[in-house]
């Protein structure tokens, strides 16, 4: 009898093995086939955790990892541990101390992805193989509330696009999107997108990629290249979401002039409009099909706007701008300057009701950047002891009163373009509405232009910022219809 129980237990202890072994090899099972099928190579998995942080990217996709140590200086971070299998590569990286790192994932004909290392969270997202890299964005907001203001870029060519050069010199082409993509308005970790150059005509120079937004160009022979130079989009991890960024904009993509050899010159006395001008910072601004720029241009033998030749008045050429941007060439003797004008035609919307008018002006460009270190737009802020006053439109009237628009943002500040009055008399010109304008911007740091002194040594915080203000770009006055 004793026998028989203890046959009975061994027989029970022999069952609940097996079963134990059955679970195990079902729940292995299961784990290798969820992994397998959760690691496809159209798709990227990132896992994040405490300790590490984990990419399974397709074999014909590659990552890079950086680390910023200051504002535009990077530091390679290499991977702890990298294993391929199937059509995947998975890299491993040390997560402990990763505040500062970002990553960027890239395949020829898809959408960079990038984005910010984490403590945690799993994503998955497609590489996407036959993306539109200029298509519109999906999302319609972006992180800090940004929306929109990623249609611009800045450059260290110059003030008017136009660079000299001898044969043989090289120069180190940075580019930078304008507003820069941050984690967060406090440490501004930054990732550009991938910027690309297009010869549009000439071949004095050749050019190399050092990375995706920085370039070598090198004078090889004497004459004129024109380029353009754009962004793709880029799609970047922040947080919990990935954002696209759009590509460039069509009508404000940089179009640069580099001269290689003697017979070149840069007039330093040029104005446009009675003023120096600032091709990257100035936008001649238009509600017509287009508008007249005043060129000033001591002793210049002739001037060409858009391939045709301007007639003189003077020492000034009435330059005819059209939406876009606009090349003009001036001509003293055997020698040459280049300089790009862009032109922007604007939206006025006007409601008048009970003598009183609301205006609002679309079409304004975000120019003015948040760049970290240098550039820092001020929002309105009324202190004794630290006012500001934000970036924003004012209009002119015809008894020369200044009327302030209303503020809005700090960033997106083309937003503050809208303004409501009461209509007064002195504001008539033989019975019609006559409004000039100019945009107010005001911000923390540097003189506009430093961004084109960045070196590879980077920038720090800048503890003493000054506050800056300055008039940027030229309005066309225009006619509102009171009747």
């Amino acid at each position: 009898m004793q026998k028989t129980v203890k046959n009975r237990s061994v027989f029970i202890k022999l069952i609940l093995y097996l079963l134990v072994v059955a679970l195990l090899t079902t729940t292995i099972v299961c784990i290798v086939a969820c992994s397998k099928k959760s690691y496809d190579d159209n798709y990227i998995v990132i896992e994040f955790s405490n300790k590490y942080a984990v990419f399974t990217i397709p074999k014909d996709a590659s990552i890079k990892v950086q680390k910023q140590n200051k504002y535009y200086v990077f530091e390679h971070v290499r991977e702890m541990k990298k294993k391929e299998f199937d059509n995947l590569v998975q890299y491993k990286f040390d997560n402990t101390d990763s505040g500062n790192n970002t990553f960027r994932i890239e395949k020829d004909g898809c959408i960079t992805k990038a984005g910010y290392f984490q403590k945690q969270g799993d994503f998955v997202i497609t590489l996407g193989g036959k993306e539109d890299l200029y298509k519109t964005n999906k999302y319609e907001i972006l992180p800090q509330g940004y929306s929109g203001v990623e249609d611009l870029m800045l450059t260290n060519i110059g003030d008017n696009y136009f660079k000299i050069m001898d044969i043989g010199e090289t120069f180190d082409l940075k580019l930078f999107r304008n507003n820069m993509i941050i984690n967060n308005n406090i440490s501004n970790v930054e990732i550009e997108p991938n910027f690309e150059l297009d010869i549009l005509n000439g071949d004095s120079i050749s050019f190399d990629k050092k990375n995706e937004s920085n370039f070598k160009i090198t004078a090889i022979k004497q004459g004129i290249t024109q380029i353009k130079i754009k962004y793709q989009a880029i799609e970047v991890l922040n947080n919990n979401n990935f954002f696209c960024y759009n590509a460039s904009n069509n009508n404000h993509e940089v179009i640069a002039t580099f001269a290689v050899g003697e017979n070149y010159f840069v007039d330093n006395q040029l104005k446009i409009n009675g003023n120096k001008f600032d091709s990257e910072f100035d936008t001649i601004y238009f509600d017509g099909n287009n508008s007249v720029a005043e060129l000033i241009s001591i002793d210049a033998d002739k001037v060409i706007c858009n391939n045709e030749e301007v007639q003189k008045n003077n020492n000034s050429y009435d330059l005819k701008i059209i939406n876009g941007a606009n090349i003009v060439q001036i001509i003293k003797g055997n020698k040459s300057q280049f300089l790009t004008i862009y032109g922007a035609k604007i939206t006025i919307k006007s409601d008048i009701a009970d003598n009183k008018i609301k205006l609002k002006i679309d079409g304004i460009y975000n120019i003015l950047p948040k760049m970290s270190g240098l550039y820092n737009p001020t929002q309105r802020y009324n202190s004794s002891n630290s006012h500001t006053n934000g970036s924003f439109l004012q209009l002119i009237m015809a008894n020369d009163e200044v009327l302030d628009a209303n503020y809005l943002s700090q960033y997106f500040y083309k937003d503050n373009s809208q303004i409501q009055f009461e209509l007064k008399d002195e504001y008539l010109v033989d019975g019609k509405l006559v409004v000039g304008a100019q945009f107010y911007t005001e911000w923390w740091g540097s003189d506009l232009g430093e961004h084109r002194n960045i070196t590879d040594n980077g920038i720090s915080n800048n503890l003493s910022a000054k506050c800056n203000s300055k008039y940027l770009g030229y309005f066309d006055s225009f006619i509102i219809d009171i009747d």
